[in-house]
This record gives structure tokens, C-alpha cells and sequence, in this order.
């Protein structure tokens, strides 16, 4: 209780306090307004007088002082715009990490692109809202009752006063533009975000959507001020952009020059995109002079502690100033806070400083005192010539507006003196005081220009002659002066012109502003007056030449660039001439350039343009200069000439130079398509070569090398690794590698509508006969022939060139042979062996090299070469091993190769284990048995997410929550593999599942690579789930009911999808939970471990780092695979502790699979960095 009277007493002193000093002060002037005012000058100050007019002593603070806008104030303003990829992988973890960098940017308003809304999912746009506090707007073409709706969204810390969007053409792309309108501190703010068509080649889409969208800014906006934000899917230099930036700044070139260099790139080039900025904040240039940017950055571009980005963009975020007229004054206030007693004073002053035109309206506030302050503001400023002032239509004691004056003596008068027409510019003797008394011109912009010329008439009447006193034209840039003419005490002058050149050297003219003064200098009452009239400014002709300075792009040697045009332009005034002999290109290095010069003389009016070009051809390497003169004007120009020859083998090019994309230094590309990626799918490291579906095209797109000097070679030995990623099945297109000798093409090896292609090194022997080596010209060329929509990607790394040695080198590829499970008696499908001499001369491999020994060879049947094999350089032969299991378990052997051993294994199975399609392993992404596995996709009123620690097969399942009353018809989940899962052999497909309660009719669906395409190979089944217990369903492949557009059931050897689908009007019940925790492919008699049996594997540390424990119940065999499918570690365990040495794996996720008697069972590993 005392604390709260306390409190209120407090309150209530300050209160009265406040009120005290208000009633007690009086400040004078009592309003002000200012004189018109040129903008970016300062009036003289304007002193306020406050008095204590009470009996008590007040006190005063500087805080207590300040300069208000009348209407809306001067605020500062943050903008964020993020493509936050819907919902795509880990979600929850991706909004945790970007709502964290949110709250750390703390920004006003978001303009949020990928935004999406699902039955069992709120509106992403509102989870991010309502975590901050903001208020949101949504927009979508989905109507407000769809299960689910995909759009852009505005969120922002300021009440949305109104909002609304529009479906952007054409409609059929699906494209809206979100606007809302906002107020801050009596700032009208309207706020516009898109997203725009995302294929790169098709401009004309984005251009008609671009039109829209501006259309809708003119509709709809009401204020001033205007933001846009969005995903353009498009460079700032494409063509569809300059719609843009007519109206409107791109805010962040402002802050970076080199805004077009890949390291300023938005797309996550972490997740495999190019490296591109296609996001932005763009404001309208009418408001650029009160609507001023501070600063703009790419932000949220790393990752969390997890390594988990959050979004496949990066954001841009922005920061603005809005001025206010208050901002047009400057207050010089008291440093400290002061006593004033009854009747004492302090001052502060005003000076009227604007930077935009128009009135200005603010208040002087002193301890709640307003006193109003205002001043007009204008821009006189001279920018074309010949510039004239004759004084016309003042009135007399006038002076034209934007001129200045420090004394009344200065003024327009209704008589001719000087030997014009009246009116005319007098100085006149009263009032009477002495000084320097003078009259200024508006500013003038000079800039560019080397000389002008000045003229006037003047009439000079004293009251006895000589005078005592001087007379001075001056011209003014900044705070120095320069005279162009003085009268030192000058008699009488009669009336006459004046003609005066003013220039650079002598009077600061081409170096921006200046201002012409006429100045008397003495006792007025010396003089009369002196009369002044027809005042003519003219520029002499000026050369302008753009660019300034150029460098040419590196330039291979003997080839020459595209010409470079240059603008010469007069920026002066009469007639600029310039005959071919005054522009020349001289310097040390001038024959590496060409210049194409004018045909004829050029005569150049004011701001008229002649243009000229120069080429550059460099015949040795190195940095080449030269100086292009046009008149008296030099321009640098510059060059570097290179030679990408290759001229010593081996060559190695691993792309390790091209972070930031492109191709490397003398390599050439047909299309845009290829370009270096920070990816390392291909099998080497980051970054390498990639051709990329988009640009979306058709034809044959090159990518060649410099050329190799192969003089004198007959043979060599070219690899690269490379890895093929198609869209689905396989690509209706041709890859090829050529070389190009002497303009031929020689095919080394071709793709043609090839299958997803794992990550691999291909290798091939070029020669003479075959390919050209030897040729004057050769090259070497990757081909896309095609349509580029056909694939996602072909990656290429590590091109290898070399001569091969003189010594035999034997290699044997595959390294390991994993057979995998087979069943007791059965003969698996051979692994093929192939023997290569890697080296020179002649390899012999006789049949009696090769043998199979260790722990069981007798499972496995060795198909040897039939008679001994000479091997040329790279030369191959080839060989079989089979696994046939003569009983169950892990079954081990040595494959022998003279001097090489291999080890094989495979399981026989009695039967006992079955081919995992999907256990879930890894949440959102799933790799095992060597496929790829992609989320699946949660399509109708269904909500699937991972959930861990519940499932048996790998510890995470998925769990499907459906609802059957918010869709029309039904909603499932597809399951993908990429590449295809070839199952051939198994019969069966199995499930293990569980749910919420009973459901029946549950539908299962098949597809095979044909069946995705809706042309053949698709087939469906019905099953009931009848427990909430784990419960295994198996289904015969032949009990199947074939779709109704298919003719026969999937292929077993090309599955591509699994779908799970709940019916409405068919399902029961209409809502429920099922969850998922394997999905595979049996022969009919699949061995599922007891629950029990659970923690029969058991791995740790998890993450571990340079070792892991692994304990399992009965021997094993464990392997390592990363997530490509690949294979890294093979290794049998004994019935109790071992332990794995993983200090050769890098930072990652990686499946430990166990494979035993009793089956298989699949851990996720998580490495961490070291």
C-alpha cells in the first residue's frame, strides 16, 4: 500500500510539474514562417526565446525541446521478404529455426511466398503471425473451404487497416499478388507481395504477370508510399524485370555494387539450386526523396545447430527512413537541462534545411508549448543551357525566386538603365550600410562541362566619380569564390554588354553546383546604383563519354569479344564537332583492340550522341591497356588475355574454383543449362559441373573444354565421375561425351534414354583411329540432346586426362560383392566382375588367377573366363560370381584375383528376411537397399508426419491422420522411389500397421514406372486393419485387381510408387489414425521378429564420432551406407560387443544395417563434425 501512494504521488508531481512549467512560459516568436527556401540550402537561424513568465523556478530539459510534423512523423521502417518452401521436409524444425532469425531481424512487415494451409496444418502465414504477435493476410486461388490452400501472404507488426488480391494472368498458372494497407505514425503505407511463374525460360509469362500485378498496384493504392516484395523467379538482368524498374528501386543494388555476382544469389545453393537473386523489396521512385533505404541484406541464409536451413531461399531484408517535415528544420537546442527563475530566458534556435519541395509544416514544442513553424521549399536549380534571366514580370524591390540577397539594397526596378527593357536588377544606394552587399543566382549544375560563357548588361552611376568602393561578378562553388570580373573604385560605366568566360581551371565550373554573385563592396552611399539586366549563361560544346573506363571479360588469345559500344554525348551547349582523326587508340598494348570509329564528321547538339565500339583480340596473355582518346578525353581500357590451352597431361579439372557457378576460365556452354553447382551428387566433392533441367528448352547443349594439345599422342585414357537423375522413368533423351578434333566429332560413348544413373565413374579410351587424338584441334564436349524437362540433372566431376602408363595395372570393379538375401537352394542373379588394365603394356589374367576361398565358397559359384586373357590399356574382361545358399545365415567368401582379394557375402534365407521398400528410417527421407526414397506426399484431407521412437523396422514410423468429411472423394499418401526399386523375384507386398481403431477398406495401390505415367502397370487391393496392435498384412501381388486403364499388373523390377488411400463412402470410419512402420516385398513367407526381440541390435554412442558400439544377439554382418545408396562399410560382428570404426566417415546421416539369421533390421547413424 505505501509503495502504490508513493507511486501515485509521483505521478501526480510530475504531472503538476509539467503543467507548471507549461503555464508558466512564454516562447517568441509565437509562429515562424520561413522565407521560400532552394532545397539543400540552409536558411540563417531563426532565434525562440523562452521565458519563465512565473513567480516559481522551473526546469527545462533538452528532451522537453524538439520539432514535430504537424502530420504524419518521421518513423523508421524494416522489411523482410522469405520463400519459406511450404512445408517441404522437416518443418517443425525448419519454423523453429526461422521464426528464431525472425525475432532476431525484428522486422515491420513480411512478405511470405510459398505459403500453404492443409486440413491438420494451420496457415503457416498465421503460426508465424501469432508467434509474433502481428497481425496477417493471405491470399490464394484456393477458395476458403479447400482442404488445401496454397498462396502468399503479408504479415505485419501494424494493424492491416485493409487488404485484398488478385489472381494474376494468365490464370492458369496459379499466381496471386497480396496487397495490404497499412498506417504507422500517420504514414499511409501500401503493401504489395507475389510470386511469380518459376520456369526461367518462360519470360513472357512473368512479363504478363508482372503488367497484372501493376495494374493491380494502380487500382488499389491509395498512398504514398509503396512496397512490393516477392519471389520474381527471375535475375535482376532478364528482360521481364525492367517492367520493374520503371516505376519502381530495387532496394539492395543500392547497397551492394556487385548485386549480380552469384555470392549475392537468394536461391540456397546449399540444397543444390544456382546460385541467383530473384528476391527483392522494390519501393517507388516518385517517394525516393522521403522514402529513404539505410540499408539491405540477404539474411537467414545458415543453418541451425542441426545443419537444417530454413527455407531453399534465403531471405532479403531491408531498413527505410520516411521524413516528415519536421525533418525539414533543424533545431539547435540547449545542451543541458536549465533553472530559469521568475523573468529569466534561454534560447534555441530554428534553421529551415529542406531536401524536398513543397510546404513544410511542423511545431516547436517546448514543454507542451506548440509554437507552429513552416516554410515553402523549392528547386530553381539551373540544369539546361543557354540559360537567360531578364527580371521580366517583378515587381519593383523584387528578386527572381531561387535567387539570394544579404541586403535590401539588392532589387527589381521599372527602369532600363543598364540598356535593357525594364525591368531590371538594381543595387541601390539605400538603405545606407557598408559591407560586402550581394545578389546569387539559383544553383547551377555544371557538372561535365569545361568552360561557359557569361554575358550581361550593366550601367554603373556614381555620386561623384571615382567611386570609393568595388564592384565583382563571382562565381561560387561551396565555400570558395572565384572573381571572374572586378571594378576596382570604378568611375560611371555607361550602359554596356559584358562578355566573360568562365572554366574549370580558373573558376571551379564542371565540378557540380556553382552560383554566379554580383557583389558591391564598400558604403552603399558611394554609389547610385548599379543596374543589372539580361543576364545569358551558355555552355560551350562538352564531351560526355559512356562508360568512362571499360575491362573486357578475359579473352581467350586469337579469339576476339563482342564489341563494346561507347556514347559520346554533348552535355554542353552550340555545336560539339568530332571528326574520325580525334579519336585514336594509342598505349603499348593498342593492337590488341579495334577500334570502329566514325564514318564521317559528327555534329553534336546539346545532349545529342554519336557512338563508336572497340573489340578486343588479344595475341599473347596477360593484362592489356590501352587509352582511347576522343578529343581531349581519355579513356582507360582494359583487358586480360588468356590461353586455357592444355597443354600437360595428366589433366585433372574438378571444378573446385567455381563456388559462385558458371564454368571455368576458356571452357565455352551452349545454354544456360550447365553451370557449377555447390552439390557433390556426382560422387567427388563440392562444388561440380551440373546440366540443369531449366531453362526449359529443346536441341543439343554443349559444354566444351578448352583446347588440349594432343600433338604426338596416339592413345589416352579419359574418366569422369558422373551421376543421371531423372524426373520419373527412364529419360527420352541422349547424353553423350564427344571429342572434337579438328572440327569432327568423334562419339567416345553415349546415354541414350537412359535410367537414373547412381553416382559412378565411367572411364574410356580415346585414340587416334577412333577419336582424333593427335589432331592440330582437339577438344573434349559433354552433350544434352533432348528435350531438357526429360531430366532433373546430370552432374559430372573429377575429368581425369591422362596418357596411360607403360606398366600393366590390374583393376577389379566391383570392389565387394553383397548378394543381399537368397532363399536356402536358390541361384541368385551373377554379379558381373570386370578385369581392366588401368596401366600400359599387356595385361595376361589366366582363369587359374582366379579362385574363390575364406569361410563358406562353396555358396557361391564362381563363372570363370574360359582361356587366359591379354589385356591392352583399358582393355576389360569380364566374369561371374553367384550366390546359391546351402543353408541359412550370413555366408562369407573371398573372391581372388591374382593379387586382389574381394570379399563377398549374401544371406541365405529359409526364408527369413524380406526387401525393405520403406521403413521410415529417416525422417521425411528414407534410403535403403540402394534407392532413394522421396517424402511422400500427403495429398486431400491428411495430415502424415514421422514419428520416432515408436516403429520396430528403424524406430520411426509414419503416421497418416485422416479426415474423410473434408474431401470430395478420397486422400492418401504416395510413397516414391527414385530411382526405381527393382524387387523382381518377390510376389508379395507387406505392411505393418497399426491405427487409432478398426478400419476397413483401407486401399492399397502399385505402380510401376509405366503405371506413374497412367499407361500400363498399376493394380490396387483392399485390406482391413483389425487391431490397434502392430499388425502384419500380406497380400498376394495376384490378388490384385488392375486398374481400369491398365492392362497388366506392375512390373516388378520397376516399382516406382506405393500408395495408401482411404475411400469416402467405402473407408471406415470416416476419421481416423493409421500408422505406418514398413512397407515391403516378401515371397510369401516373411519372418517378422517378436516385439520382444526389439533391442536385439543395439548401437551407441548415437551421434557418434570417430567409433560406435554396436551389440547384437547373434553374429552378423553390418554394413554402412550413406544416403546415396552407396556402401561404405562391410563387417561381420560376433554374438556380443564390436566395435566399428567410423573415423573415415564424414559429418552426416548414414543407415547401419544388421543383417542376421533372424533378418534385417535398419538404424539411422548421425556422424557429427570433428
Amino acid at each position: 500500500m505505501i509503495t502504490k501512494i508513493i507511486l501515485r504521488a509521483f505521478i501526480l508531481i510530475t504531472f503538476f510539474s509539467a503543467n507548471s512549467a507549461r503555464t508558466q512560459i512564454n516562447v517568441s516568436p509565437e509562429s515562424w514562417n520561413f522565407e521560400p527556401r532552394q532545397i539543400g540550402t540552409q536558411s540563417e537561424p531563426v532565434v525562440f526565446t523562452i521565458v519563465n513568465q512565473g513567480a516559481s523556478t522551473i526546469t527545462i530539459a533538452p528532451e522537453q525541446i524538439q520539432v514535430v510534423s504537424q502530420d504524419a512523423q518521421s518513423v523508421s521502417l524494416s522489411v523482410l521478404t522469405y520463400n519459406i518452401w511450404f512445408d517441404n521436409q522437416n518443418w517443425p524444425a525448419r519454423f523453429a529455426h526461422m521464426l528464431s532469425e525472425i525475432r532476431d531481424l525484428d522486422p515491420d512487415i513480411i512478405g511470405l511466398q510459398e505459403v500453404i494451409q492443409r486440413a491438420n496444418l494451420d496457415n503457416q502465414a498465421q503460426m508465424l503471425a501469432d508467434s509474433l504477435g502481428y497481425y496477417y493476410y493471405f491470399s490464394s486461388v484456393d477458395g476458403e473451404a479447400s482442404p488445401q490452400r496454397f498462396g502468399n501472404a503479408i504479415v505485419s507488426r501494424f494493424p492491416i487497416e485493409e487488404s485484398n488480391w488478385r489472381a494474376l494472368q494468365p490464370l492458369n498458372d496459379y499466381r496471386t499478388a497480396a496487397h495490404a494497407r497499412i498506417n504507422v505514425e500517420g504514414n499511409t503505407i501500401d503493401i504489395y507481395n507475389t510470386h511469380l511463374h518459376n520456369a526461367a525460360v518462360n519470360t513472357h509469362i512473368r512479363e504478363q504477370q508482372i503488367l497484372d500485378m501493376l495494374d493491380f498496384i494502380e487500382e488499389t493504392s491509395s498512398s504514398e508510399y509503396i512496397i512490393v516484395t516477392g519471389d520474381f523467379n527471375a535475375n535482376p538482368d532478364w528482360e521481364e524485370m525492367e517492367l520493374m524498374y520503371e516505376d519502381f528501386q530495387d532496394v539492395y543494388p543500392l547497397f551492394h555494387e556487385n548485386h549480380l555476382d552469384p555470392e549475392h544469389g537468394t536461391l540456397n545453393y546449399h540444397l543444390g539450386h544456382q546460385q541467383r537473386r530473384i528476391d527483392y523489396i522494390f519501393f517507388n521512385k516518385a517517394k525516393q526523396e522521403t522514402f529513404v533505404p539505410t540499408s539491405a541484406e540477404v539474411v537467414i541464409d545458415e543453418p541451425d545447430d542441426n545443419g537444417i536451413y530454413g527455407s531453399d531461399h534465403f531471405g532479403v531484408f531491408a531498413n527505410f527512413d520516411i521524413l516528415s517535415d519536421a525533418d525539414a528544420f533543424l533545431l539547435e537546442n540547449i545542451s543541458e537541462p536549465i533553472d530559469l527563475q521568475a523573468g529569466e530566458s534561454a534560447e534555441v534556435s530554428l534553421v529551415f534545411a529542406p531536401l524536398v519541395t513543397g510546404m513544410h509544416e511542423a511545431f516547436l514544442q517546448v514543454a507542451g508549448e506548440q509554437i507552429p513553424v513552416s516554410g515553402d521549399a523549392f528547386d530553381a536549380t539551373i540544369h539546361t543551357f543557354p540559360w537567360t534571366e531578364e527580371f521580366n514580370g517583378l515587381e519593383n524591390g523584387e528578386i527572381p525566386l531561387g535567387w539570394e540577397r544579404n541586403a535590401e539594397n539588392w532589387g527589381a526596378f521599372n527602369s532600363f538603365n543598364a540598356g535593357g527593357e525594364a525591368p531590371e536588377m538594381i543595387f541601390w544606394w539605400q538603405p545606407v550600410q557598408e559591407g560586402e552587399l550581394w545578389i546569387k543566382t539559383p544553383q547551377i549544375n555544371t557538372t561535365g562541362l569545361d568552360s561557359m560563357n557569361l554575358s550581361f548588361r550593366h550601367m554603373v552611376d556614381n555620386f561623384g566619380d571615382p567611386g570609393i568602393y568595388n564592384l565583382s561578378v563571382v562565381s561560387i562553388v561551396g565555400e570558395e569564390v572565384f572573381t571572374i570580373q572586378q571594378w576596382i573604385d570604378p568611375a560611371s560605366i555607361s550602359a554596356e554588354e559584358i562578355t566573360l568566360q568562365v572554366n574549370s581551371t580558373e573558376h571551379g565550373i564542371g565540378d557540380g553546383i556553382v552560383q554566379l554573385a554580383w557583389i558591391f563592396d564598400g558604403v552603399s552611399d558611394n554609389l547610385t546604383r548599379w543596374a543589372i539586366d539580361d543576364i545569358a549563361l551558355s555552355a560551350e560544346p562538352a564531351l560526355e563519354v559512356s562508360p568512362a573506363t571499360f575491362t573486357f571479360e578475359p579473352q581467350v588469345v586469337y579469339t576476339q569479344s563482342q564489341p563494346k559500344t561507347f556514347t559520346l554525348t554533348n552535355i554542353g551547349g552550340g555545336t560539339l564537332m568530332i571528326t574520325p582523326e580525334d579519336i585514336s587508340l594509342s598505349g603499348e598494348d593498342a593492337t590488341a583492340f579495334t577500334l570502329t570509329n566514325l564514318q564521317e564528321v559528327a555534329e553534336l547538339e546539346y545532349m545529342e550522341t554519336a557512338e563508336i565500339s572497340i573489340i578486343f583480340h588479344p595475341q599473347s596473355e596477360g593484362l592489356k591497356n590501352a587509352n582511347l582518346m576522343i578529343l581531349e578525353t581519355g579513356i582507360l581500357i582494359e583487358g586480360l588475355g588468356f590461353d586455357p590451352t592444355i597443354t600437360t597431361l595428366p589433366w585433372l579439372e574438378d571444378f573446385s574454383s567455381l563456388e559462385g557457378g558458371g564454368v571455368p576460365l576458356g571452357w565455352t556452354r551452349s545454354s544456360a543449362n550447365w553451370g557449377a553447382f555447390n552439390t557433390a551428387n556426382a560422387g567427388g566433392e563440392a562444388p561440380e559441373m551440373v546440366f540443369w533441367w531449366q531453362p526449359e528448352s529443346t536441341g543439343q547443349f554443349y559444354l566444351t573444354t578448352p583446347e588440349i594439345v594432343t600433338t604426338d599422342m596416339d592413345t589416352l585414357v579419359l574418366s569422369f565421375k558422373h551421376r543421371v537423375n531423372n524426373f520419373g522413368g527412364p529419360g527420352q533423351y541422349t547424353l553423350k561425351v564427344v571429342a572434337i578434333a579438328d572440327e569432327t566429332e568423334h562419339v567416345i560413348h553415349q546415354w541414350i534414354n537412359p535410367e537414373s544413373i547412381a553416382a559412378t565413374e565411367f572411364t574410356a579410351i580415346i585414340n587416334n583411329q577412333n577419336h582424333g587424338v593427335g589432331s592440330e584441334s582437339f577438344k573434349l564436349a559433354w552433350v544434352f540432346d533432348g528435350i531438357t524437362d526429360n531430366i532433373t540433372q546430370w552432374d559430372i566431376d573429377d575429368i581425369l586426362l591422362s596418357e596411360p602408363g607403360e606398366t600393366p595395372i590390374l583393376e577389379v570393379t566391383p570392389s565387394t560383392g553383397d548378394f543381399g538375401q537368397e532363399s536356402v537352394g536358390n541361384t541368385s542373379e551373377p554379379i558381373q566382375f570386370t578385369i581392366r588394365n588401368t596401366g600400359g603394356g599387356t595385361l595376361i589374367v589366366s582363369p587359374d588367377n582366379i579362385s574363390l576361398s575364406g569361410e563358406d565358397p562353396s555358396d557361391f559359384i564362381l563363372q570363370n573366363l574360359e582361356e587366359t586373357t591379354e589385356l591392352g590399356t583399358f582393355q576389360t574382361a569380364i566374369f561371374s560370381v553367384s550366390f546359391s545358399p546351402l543353408q541359412p545365415g550370413t555366408r562369407n567368401a573371398i573372391l581372388n584375383v591374382q593379387n586382389i582379394e574381394i570379399p563377398l557375402t549374401g544371406t541365405g534365407a529359409d526364408p527369413s528376411d524380406y526387401f525393405i521398400y520403406s521403413d521410415f528410417t529417416i525422417p521425411g527421407l528414407t534410403n535403403v537397399e540402394g534407392f532413394r526414397e522421396i517424402p511422400g506426399w500427403a495429398q486431400g484431407s491428411i495430415n502424415a508426419s514421422d514419428v520416432s521412437g515408436e516403429g520396430e523396422f528403424g524406430g520411426v514410423i509414419l503416421e497418416l491422420d485422416y479426415d474423410l468429411s473434408l474431401t470430395d472423394d478420397l486422400t492418401g499418401y504416395w510413397l516414391w522411389a527414385f530411382p526405381l526399386a527393382d524387387i523382381g523375384g518377390f510376389d508379395h507386398i507387406v505392411l505393418y500397421v497399426r491405427a487409432s481403431e478398426p478400419v476397413e477398406n483401407a486401399r492399397l495401390q502399385v505402380f510401376d514406372t509405366h503405371g506413374i505415367q497412367g499407361s500400363d502397370g498399376a493394380a490396387y487391393a483392399h485390406f482391413n486393419i483389425t487391431t490397434t496392435d502392430w499388425q502384419k498384412i500380406e497380400i498376394p501381388l495376384n490378388e490384385f485387381t488392375i486398374m481400369d486403364w491398365a492392362e497388366n499388373l506392375p512390373d516388378m523390377s520397376r516399382i516406382q510408387r506405393v500408395d495408401l488411400l482411404m475411400e469416402k463412402n467405402n473407408t471406415t470410419p470416416e476419421q481416423a489414425i493409421i500408422q505406418v512402420d514398413l512397407v515391403g516385398f516378401s515371397t510369401g513367407e516373411v519372418y517378422v521378429p517378436q516385439l520382444e526381440q526389439a533391442d536385439s541390435f543395439k548401437m551407441f554412442p548415437n551421434p557418434a564420432s570417430n567409433n560406435v558400439t554396436l551389440i547384437s544377439s547373434e553374429a552378423a554382418i553390418v554394413s554402412v551406407i550413406d544416403l546415396n545408396g552407396q556402401v561404405l562399410i562391410t563387417q561381420r560382428i560376433q554374438q556380443e560387443q564390436t566395435i566399428l570404426d567410423t573415423s573415415m566417415l564424414k559429418s552426416g546421416v548414414y543407415l547401419v544395417r544388421l543383417q542376421s539369421q533372424k533378418g534385417s533390421m535398419v538404424k539411422k547413424l548421425t556422424i557429427h563434425n570433428r
